[in-house]
């Protein structure tokens, strides 16, 4: 296994958001891969919080990655991805960012 930072969960999915910019109406994509993260609920179940990891570069979210996301879909999978930590507007937090480096693959526990 490489070194680096992991994201751990369940597989949501993959999804591609289309956003048309107000004013020059530039159309851009925002690609992301869904990945659950099941948490105490404080009475004796579980919740889950989604974590979004951010496919920035267009050449990485091709056909074979989208494929590959459906075939895990509901399976716990370990994801290679890079932080980057942001602050806008007084609030802060961490991107999760799937890179050339990053893979994702199933887990088996």
């Amino acid at each position: 296994m490489k070194n680096g930072f992991y994201v751990v969960g369940k597989c949501l999915g993959s999804r591609q958001l289309k956003n048309v910019d107000d004013t020059t109406g530039e159309i851009k994509f925002k690609n992301e891969i869904g990945i659950g993260i099941a948490r105490p609920d404080g009475f004796g179940g579980t919740t889950q919080t989604e974590i979004k990891i951010s496919v920035r570069d267009k050449d990485l979210f091709t056909n074979e990655l989208v494929e590959k996301v459906q075939k895990l879909m509901g399976k716990t999978v370990i994801v290679q991805v890079y932080p980057s930590a942001w602050g806008f507007n007084g609030k802060t937090g961490i991107s999760y960012i799937f890179n050339s480096e990053s893979t994702i693959e199933e887990l088996k526990i």
